[in-house]
């Protein structure tokens, strides 16, 4: 399970792919991983940065006026709540994906709080299929990389990440890794991922 301090531990060919990519040796003492504190000129232009940030989307204006917050809150919340519309039926092969777009949403909104989140999270967990490991975008399809993160956006929204089994999660990832060139499949019946 996730949080019990074990490190994984990553075979030579997937570490070297991870540290090609990144470009830096997953070494904890490498100066990378161990950045410098910050000068008191980048300290002063990040605050300048968040101040600005604040200014444009916080609820002092913009979000109120220009992104009509409220209607945006009312649009996500109808389209989980109306299960007999024909949008919700056919896009149920999409359902952790849309869920975890709306619920994100939602909590750039601040208003996160609208939603039941024991019912998200009891139907998320309904997702997941602990044969391999990963999670499937809706009970009863097959887990699929996509909405298996999907699934651990959205339990980490609620801060619920003592659900994730990170270990078998870790092995779904693993089986679904091709031996020839890395590729990560995006579920057993072999789609490559574009990741």
């Amino acid at each position: 399970m996730a949080g019990d301090g074990d490190e994984p531990t990553l075979d030579a060919r997937t570490k070297e792919m991870i540290e090609g990519f990144l470009g830096v040796p997953l070494d904890k003492n490498h100066e990378f991983w161990n950045p410098p504190p910050l000068t008191p000129e980048q300290e002063a232009a990040l605050e300048d940065a968040k101040r600005r940030a604040e200014a444009c989307v916080g609820l002092d204006g913009f979000a109120e006026t220009l992104l009509h917050k409220d209607s945006h809150v009312k649009f996500v919340k109808k389209s989980s709540e109306d299960k007999d519309a024909i949008e919700y039926v056919l896009t149920d092969h999409l359902r952790l994906s849309g869920m975890y777009w709306g619920l994100t949403s939602l909590d750039l909104l601040g208003k996160l709080d609208v939603v039941d989140a024991d019912e998200i999270i009891e139907f998320v967990q309904k997702c997941w299929v602990p044969e391999v490991g990963g999670y499937a975008p809706c009970v009863y399809h097959d887990a699929h990389v996509l909405y298996t993160l999907s699934a651990v956006q959205i339990l980490a929204l609620f801060d619920r990440m003592d659900l994730v089994d990170a270990d078998a999660i870790a092995k779904f990832l693993k089986s679904l890794q091709r031996e020839e060139d890395g590729a990560v499949m995006g579920d057993e019946w072999g789609e490559v991922s574009l990741f």
